[in-house]
């Protein structure tokens, strides 16, 4: 179950937008895809559930090996990369949208042990987890600093802050400005 407040056709809604996303540009009327599409629907369904591939080569009739050769025809790499990029995609939409914590995160998306999804996440977006969080929180902190005249500590809140000093000196190291100084540039 996710922790995820909200309502169900939302998370739904962002999921097929991240799905459509991933997805676009493949090829969904090729032989292989044929081959696998029960498989890749299951998949697509049940992306934060830890399901053994062999699971969904069954769904298709075919042996987990055929289901791994046809499926990477199709998709370009393999199920678990597939199911891979689709869990750390919605994780970056967590992070942005969210003020979750590193394990919620990872329970949310399927992953057991943060410590492991924080070495995935690294090597698919080429950033640490707390790097990708803190460059989105500043990102959205500068956005409401050029938008409002919320006070700066209430921004800082906003956007998942508890120490204010961290979030004066994150925001002066990837800006080069206090959020003050950037306010009136």
């Amino acid at each position: 179950a996710l922790l995820l407040s909200g309502s169900k056709l939302k998370k739904q809604a962002l999921f097929m937008c991240l799905l459509d996303a991933f997805t676009f540009g493949f090829e969904k009327h090729s032989k292989s895809y044929y081959t696998v599409r029960k498989g890749v629907a299951l998949l697509q369904e049940e992306w934060n559930k830890n399901e053994k591939m062999s699971r969904y080569a069954q769904v298709c009739g075919i042996s987990e090996s055929g289901f791994y050769t046809y499926f990477k025809k199709w998709a370009g790499c393999s199920p678990t990369d597939y199911r891979n990029k689709i869990r750390i995609n919605a994780a970056k939409s967590m992070i942005e949208n969210s003020n979750l914590q590193i394990s919620e995160i990872a329970f949310n998306t399927g992953f057991d042990d943060p410590y492991y999804f924080s070495r995935l996440f690294k090597s698919y977006t080429g950033k640490s987890f707390t790097e990708y969080l803190k460059s989105k929180r500043i990102e959205r902190a500068v956005m409401l600093v050029k938008t409002t005249d919320s006070k700066v500590l209430d921004i800082a809140s906003e956007v998942g802050y508890t120490d204010s000093t961290k979030f004066f000196a994150d925001f002066k190291n990837i800006t080069g400005k206090t959020p003050l100084q950037y306010r009136k540039s």
